[in-house]
């Protein structure tokens, strides 16, 4: 049998799609976006979640191309109907958004391997039975951290007025009080545009 790998043109390292891949670094921060691609690469259940719509679609196909070479090869629905909810309790992988106003009536049909991104909330929830997530070899992962943090870290404080030396670990827990207040405020704010621009 023959294994062919293959890589993209030096010119281009990832799958071009014609999509704001600020959006998803606004929404997550650098550690949780390494998160969900580890959890997608070892082809675990993953559900998107956010009161934004068209946030599901874009960070879902953005999700999906920073995969490549690799292909998501399992259920992909980026904005799940209400009524095929149940369908997330199949024993395979999958990569689905759904709107949070349907999360509470979702979590009985997770499976506790089920992953949890809450795009609104910077969050990543592993379910209570999730198998851990193996983690690179410290010096691959922390270039690979580092390059991402260069190329894309400014996004996620910029959303919130943050500066560079606040931190924003844990989902901002040390950052004053005020401070985070005041970056809470200004995401929601902006949260709410997104839909408004689609006007749905």
């Amino acid at each position: 049998s023959v294994i062919s790998i293959w890589r993209p043109p030096n010119n281009m390292p990832i799958a071009w799609v014609s999509l704001p891949f600020s959006h998803l670094f606004q929404c997550l921060d650098v550690d949780n976006v390494l998160k969900v691609w580890t959890a997608l690469a070892l082809e675990r259940q993953v559900l998107v979640t956010s009161t934004q719509l068209s946030l599901l679609t874009t960070c879902c196909e953005i999700l999906l191309s920073l995969l490549f070479p690799m292909k998501w090869a399992h259920a992909y629905i980026p904005v799940l109907p209400h009524f095929l909810v149940p369908i997330l309790s199949a024993p395979m992988p999958f990569l689905c958004g759904i709107e949070k106003r349907y999360l509470s009536d979702t979590m009985a049909d997770l499976a506790d391997e089920c992953i949890v991104v809450d795009l609104d909330k910077n969050q990543v929830s592993l379910g209570v039975k999730t198998p851990p997530l193996p983690t690179l070899p410290k010096y691959v992962y922390n270039r690979l951290r580092s390059n991402v943090e260069t190329n894309a870290g400014h996004v996620y404080r910029e959303a919130r007025s943050l500066r560079k030396d606040d931190d924003t670990s844990e989902m901002g827990v040390h950052l004053p009080a005020e401070v985070k207040f005041i970056a809470d405020s200004m995401w929601e704010s902006r949260l709410s545009l997104f839909d408004e621009a689609f006007m749905l």
